[in-house]
């Protein structure tokens, strides 16, 4: 199974509406979790990244600049607001991401806005192909809710 197969079915599991289980969004969990296609799920990492990077600041690797360097997944640049409104807004609401966690106060529109994986979310991606899995699914829905079920 592939890594794109695979995050589809953890997003899928977190409770996400199919409109969140696509290729799109898969690939945006498997760049926020810093995973390759040949990395394994307990590999993950809780890494902050910017929709897109900006060369002059790297502070933030850009989720698209991951998708395409590593997933051959070529976005084009006015994409940015189909990810960060049609897969980020609903990663935040469903408790699998955090936006702007280093620096709540940001503003919308600041170059510098970021989303990183939530702790419970970092749980349930590691424990994937695990025996643990099916339990932390089970704490991360009781914790933190499903987004299919508030909507």
């Amino acid at each position: 199974m592939s890594k794109l197969t695979e995050a589809q079915q953890i997003l899928s599991e977190f409770g996400l509406p199919k409109r969140q289980q696509n290729e799109r969004s898969a690939l945006t969990l498997l760049a926020l979790s810093n995973l390759k296609e040949t990395d394994k799920w307990k590999d993950a990492k809780k890494v902050s990244k910017s929709v897109v990077g900006n060369k002059e600041n790297a502070k933030y690797q850009g989720i698209m600049r991951f998708i395409a360097e590593h997933y051959q997944k070529y976005y084009a640049e006015n994409s940015r607001e189909t990810i960060r409104r049609q897969t980020l807004h609903q990663f935040v609401q469903a408790g699998i991401v955090e936006h702007n966690p280093e620096n709540p106060q940001l503003s919308t529109n600041s170059k510098d806005n970021h989303y990183r994986l939530s702790d419970a979310a970092l749980k349930v991606i590691k424990a994937f192909g695990t025996k643990k899995f099916s339990e932390e699914v089970k704490q991360f829905r009781k914790n933190v809710g499903s987004l299919v079920e508030i909507c």
